[in-house]
């Protein structure tokens, strides 16, 4: 589609109109041709797309182990490294958070207890 733009676009320029009605009428045959090209373009495009979207297959999972990403070739495939670094975080994301000021910030509505 591109290349027939292009190659429109070439032709449509190397015409050259003498009178006021060949300089109109060169203007709006090309604006036509132009229009025409990119809505059979765009036409094309939501076809195929539906195509695709209706066509694709069912979505696949697939889990991977991670290693731990340490310095060396013992620790190349060390999924106790992963594993530990996993459970620190869970950890940390666990633990109850102490606020920071002396005075409680008052149990209202929208608060969390």
């Amino acid at each position: 589609m591109l290349v027939w733009m292009i190659s429109g676009i070439s032709a449509v320029s190397g015409l050259r109109p003498v009178s006021d009605a060949a300089r109109v009428g060169h203007a709006i045959g090309a604006t036509i041709g132009f229009s025409m090209i990119l809505s059979l373009w765009v036409m094309g495009d939501i076809i195929l797309g539906l195509f695709v979207l209706l066509t694709r297959g069912d979505k696949v999972i697939v889990e991977e182990t991670a290693y731990g990403g340490g310095r060396g070739a013992d620790n190349e495939r060390d999924p106790a490294g992963a594993d530990d670094m996993i459970a620190r975080y869970m950890q940390r994301q666990n633990t109850p958070r102490v606020p920071t000021s002396s005075v409680s910030a008052p149990q209202g509505f929208g608060r969390r207890r």
